[in-house]
């Protein structure tokens, strides 16, 4: 499965952490402390694959309602948004180099029709996001998606595909931004130093491409996730209880002012949801 059905958050910790060396002791009070900071008695737990971040992330913002964007206001601003996307990296940003996007090796694609494949991507991604707005039942629609997630189908990897591409949207008008001279968050610094990520043509070859291939988003890229659909991803980490990074914010700019998605990571490649 996807997404598994809800656990008791104690419960879990009890059965998954036993014994009293100091790694469980540590992770089970964690736990009792999760539940205490994020209000949350439950958790699910997230298939183990390379887009286990961006389908905790996607199916929090989903089943919660679909809340993405707010800086777009409540018009139809956001899907315009999402729905020119790829033309405005085209036409606008001069992306020559989207024609090397991979698609995880998740959906079959050719150079002739691949900008034709991401914009089907983004309009399935719309078509969700209007249907948890449309579900008024918070448990009618976590159903639906949870129905979608596990499916078995490539309805999930379109959704994470359209993800990815907000993830490099922007990052290419961050880095426009930052080389124009103009503040960015401290986390678009850090995005565009590393070697292997130092405009947004490497950040796609060597990162986005990977995420659901042969590798997961790093902590900057979580701030990158969060940025794109203007949410704030709490991450809790149970072994770091009473440490300061036990809750960490990416991005952590916007915390008063974008909602927030509660994620469990017992480690960094890995990452489970908390849920009401």
């Amino acid at each position: 499965m996807s997404v598994s059905d809800k656990y008791d958050v104690l419960a879990y910790s009890k059965q998954e952490w036993k014994g009293e060396t100091f790694t469980a002791r540590a992770v089970r009070s964690g736990y009792q402390h999760l539940q205490a900071v994020t209000g949350c008695p439950f958790m699910r737990i997230i298939r183990g694959d390379n887009y286990c971040a961006i389908r905790s992330v996607a199916f929090l913002m989903l089943s919660n309602g679909g809340r993405i964007l707010p800086s777009l206001g409540n018009d139809d601003r956001w899907e315009q948004h999402i729905s020119t996307l790829v033309d405005r990296l085209v036409s606008k940003y001069k992306c020559d180099w989207l024609f090397d996007w991979s698609f995880a090796g998740r959906l079959p694609s050719t150079p002739d029709n691949r900008l034709e494949v991401m914009r089907k991507c983004l309009g399935y991604f719309i078509e969700q996001v209007k249907i948890a707005r449309g579900i008024a039942d918070d448990e009618d629609r976590q159903r639906h998606f949870l129905m979608l997630f596990n499916s078995g189908t490539a309805a999930e990897i379109r959704l994470f595909e359209a993800v990815k591409l907000m993830m490099l949207d922007t990052a290419v008008r961050l880095h426009h931004l930052n080389i124009k001279g103009e503040e960015v968050p401290v986390f678009a610094w850090l995005l565009f130093a590393r070697d292997t990520s130092d405009d947004p043509r490497s950040l796609m070859m060597n990162h986005l491409n990977r995420v659901g291939d042969s590798g997961g988003l790093e902590q900057v890229e979580m701030c990158l996730l969060g940025q794109a659909l203007e949410t704030t991803i709490r991450v809790c980490r149970p072994r770091n209880v009473e440490q300061e990074d036990f809750i960490t914010h990416y991005p952590d700019h916007m915390i008063e002012q974008w909602a927030a998605v509660n994620v469990i990571a017992e480690d960094d490649r890995h990452y489970n949801i908390a849920v009401m």
